[in-house]
């Protein structure tokens, strides 16, 4: 009897209560984790006497999903971005994105859609959503890659930009983060991945600092110290 009793003590405290490594009680659970990104979304601000291509405004209360850039109509998560366009994926907010893959984050409301590529390549992943990251996005999502390097986003990204910079100086009303220019969004995407095959647009190296010793005779007497 003393055996029979000790053997069901030890099967009621496996089954446990939860608190156990992370079990809910009855059966394994395995914990869904994933990095944190975090970023903030924009759309074009260009009204009234100045315009220009690099105005924007936040997004307050945008919410932004996730998606595998292999499979666009799968949702992973969702994120609704604060009052100030700020959103968050991560595992203590109960959101999590799974890691070492290329996501499309999207926000798309009856008005606008903001989108842009990132790779979970680390703990801790940032990036701002906005008119030159969705016409990059739609660039690149035309080509149905399964993934997509850093450098390839960032050099789309600045074609992108070059685009966009030379539409608005045509037509200052343009708004490529509008549901009614999303044509001519993709014309902009296609236009930005002709300027990165052709090799018009390339990738610059960050400049490389380092300090300097200067003699007092070497400074300016004027304006310097």
């Amino acid at each position: 009897l003393s055996l029979f009793l000790a053997l069901v003590g030890c099967g009621t405290h496996e089954g446990g209560n939860g608190n156990n490594n992370n079990n809910n009680g009855g059966g394994t659970t395995t914990t869904t984790s994933g990095p944190q990104v975090d970023g903030y979304v924009f759309t074009a601000l260009r009204a009234g006497a100045t315009r220009d291509a690099t105005q924007q405004m936040v997004i307050g209360g945008a919410i932004v999903q996730a998606y595998a850039v292999s499979d666009t109509s799968t949702v992973l998560a969702t994120a609704t971005a604060d009052n100030f366009g700020h959103f968050i994926f991560s595992t203590s907010g109960g959101n999590p994105v799974p890691a070492n893959v290329t996501l499309l984050l999207r926000d798309t409301t009856t008005t606008r859609v903001v989108s842009c590529l990132i790779n979970t390549n680390a703990a801790v992943q940032s990036k701002n959503m906005g008119e030159a990251t969705h016409v990059a996005a739609l660039a690149l999502l035309a080509t149905k890659p399964s993934s997509v390097a850093d450098a390839t986003i960032s050099l789309y990204e600045l074609a992108a930009r070059k685009v966009i910079d030379q539409n608005v100086a045509a037509t200052p009303t343009l708004d490529y983060t509008l549901v009614s220019q999303q044509a001519g969004a993709q014309s902009a995407a296609s236009a930005a991945a002709a300027l990165v095959s052709g090799g018009t647009v390339t990738a610059s190296a960050p400049p490389t600092l380092s300090n300097a010793l200067c003699t007092p005779a070497q400074l300016s007497n004027v304006g310097g110290s």
